[in-house]
């Protein structure tokens, strides 16, 4: 029988793991794709870097699209293929499931990171044949839609965000519990500074999230990016600024960038499409026509 997937995780969503929209935070969904890459690696021969210094895998991008919300006391297992083995790296899909419903869909890019010379490296004849065994493709339901993994977004420094009005959504110090074995900001904790730093960019959309959440609505992500574009380490100053760039009808497509504050060099960047939750029912609310019109004006163009 041809090879599907394995089991890669295993948990339960905690309360502290939600946030005002009562739902997992989209944090903690990197958290366990970091985890469940980890583990595929292992089955490739590629060690953790907490015990092998030599080489492990690098995040360079993940795309996720969230079909089910999770919410406090769901319990999920993670599974997970291979897609592609490139030269120096993997494209890999993991998919939460709850019970037997697949709740959300992430595809990784890594790199396969030479610890000891610093520099990308090729997979050799062993860890490729075990990766094949573990290879098969892609299912057409888990394909990007409306946010591509490796789609170019606009290049910017920090200056430029700020002439463009791009809206400040974070600015703090990265920590040394921020970071992995290897000296390196998690994948989690640099999309948290997004996900902690988002209610700035609906507050300066007019739709601030105290008035938000009187009024029983919240937020959803639907589908995201982040492209991890250079490593941070505790000590490095962030901050963050974010545009709204589409009006889709329910929804909206937000850019996110993270820059070293001390030399304005973006570290990541990333999009996602969004829409307003309607808190009690549980479902997607649209805007009014007041609320669209007030969006409008706000739509930066960033290329």
């Amino acid at each position: 029988m041809a090879f599907e997937t394995i089991e890669t995780g295993r948990g339960g969503v905690q309360a502290w793991e939600c946030d005002e929209n009562a739902h997992l935070n989209v944090q903690f969904y990197t958290a366990r794709i970091s985890e469940a890459t980890a583990a595929l690696a292992h089955e490739i021969g590629v060690g953790h870097p907490a015990i092998d210094r030599r080489r492990g895998l690098v995040a360079l991008a993940h795309h996720g699209r969230y079909l089910k919300e999770l919410r406090v006391g769901d319990i999920t297992w993670t599974r997970s293929r291979v897609v592609e083995m490139r030269e120096r790296g993997l494209v890999s899909h993991h998919e939460i499931v709850r019970g037997d419903e697949v709740v959300a869909s992430f595809v990784a890019l890594d790199g396969h990171w030479d610890y000891e010379g610093g520099a990308f490296v090729a997979w050799n004849e062993a860890e490729r044949e075990r990766a094949a065994a573990l290879t098969s493709t892609l299912p057409a339901a888990a394909a990007p839609r409306s946010v591509t993994l490796e789609g170019t977004l606009a290049t910017l420094r920090l200056e430029r965000a700020v002439a463009l009005g791009l809206a400040p959504i974070h600015r703090g110090w990265v920590q040394p519990w921020h970071c992995l074995a290897d000296g390196t900001m998690a994948p989690q904790h640099v999309v948290s500074r997004i996900s902690d730093g988002v209610p700035h960019l609906w507050d300066s959309l007019g739709l601030g999230r105290a008035q938000m959440l009187d009024q029983g609505r919240g937020s959803i992500v639907l589908e995201s990016r982040f492209s991890y574009v250079r490593p941070v380490r505790a000590g490095d100053l962030l901050a963050g600024r974010s545009a709204l760039v589409e009006v889709m009808g329910k929804t909206l497509r937000f850019n996110h960038f993270l820059f070293d504050a001390r030399h304005g060099d973006v570290i990541g960047a990333g999009e996602a499409v969004v829409a307003i939750l309607d808190l009690a029912a549980r479902r997607i609310a649209g805007f009014t026509e007041a609320e669209q019109a007030m969006l409008a004006p706000h739509v930066k163009v960033l290329g």
